[in-house]
């Protein structure tokens, strides 16, 4: 997608946002390679989007990270704290975890071991990532995507397959899309022409 916009606009964009199944060390690195800001959460904010549940109230996106201090913060309030880096089936991570599991009441709903351990990738530019997208401009600019008309590109593409922008001028591409979009709308009321 990056590559598309500089082909189009003759520069990579400053900074984008994307879903996180985006994010991948391959992408985190390209980002970084061209200097490019990019607001994407991980697999467990990705979670955290999408609302609790409640019969998975000890699932690994349930427990809080706290960047002050580097920290997790579990379900019961408990502080899993830093422990070591450990090489991992997906590269190497850093663990924490903490010693107050074993006066836990619920420590068998949590883990089937004397104590919890959470781990995220300790790959550096990952770990920036993650501080982006939770500082004050990431926020923001995340919040923004859910209205930036994603939804209605997926049902322009799926449900009135089209297939993407063929032109390569931004004014001829806005055009185009303003077409696609009347076409759209002219079908929406047509549906419900016959309530009226």
């Amino acid at each position: 997608m990056i590559e598309t916009v500089k082909m189009n606009l003759s520069r990579h964009p400053d900074f984008y946002t994307a879903d996180n199944g985006f994010l991948t060390t391959n992408t985190v690195e390209y980002l970084f390679k061209h200097n490019i800001k990019s607001i994407m959460p991980d697999r467990d904010e990705s979670s955290k989007i999408k609302g609790i549940d409640e019969s998975k109230k000890f699932k690994k996106s349930n427990f809080e990270y706290n960047w002050s201090n580097n920290t997790y913060i579990c379900p019961e309030k408990k502080i899993l704290e830093y422990q070591n880096d450990r090489k991992m089936s997906n590269g190497l991570n850093q663990v924490y975890s903490t010693e107050k599991c074993k006066d836990c009441n619920v420590l068998e709903k949590c883990t089937k071991g004397s104590k919890r351990e959470i781990s995220h990738l300790a790959h550096p530019l990952r770990i920036k990532m993650r501080e982006d997208y939770h500082s004050d401009f990431g926020r923001e600019q995340y919040k923004k995507r859910f209205h930036t008309g994603e939804s209605y590109f997926g049902t322009l593409q799926y449900g009135r397959n089209f297939q993407g922008i063929r032109r390569t001028s931004i004014k001829k591409a806005q055009t185009e899309l303003t077409i696609q979009a009347i076409v759209h709308n002219i079908k929406i009321l047509h549906k419900h022409i016959d309530k009226w």
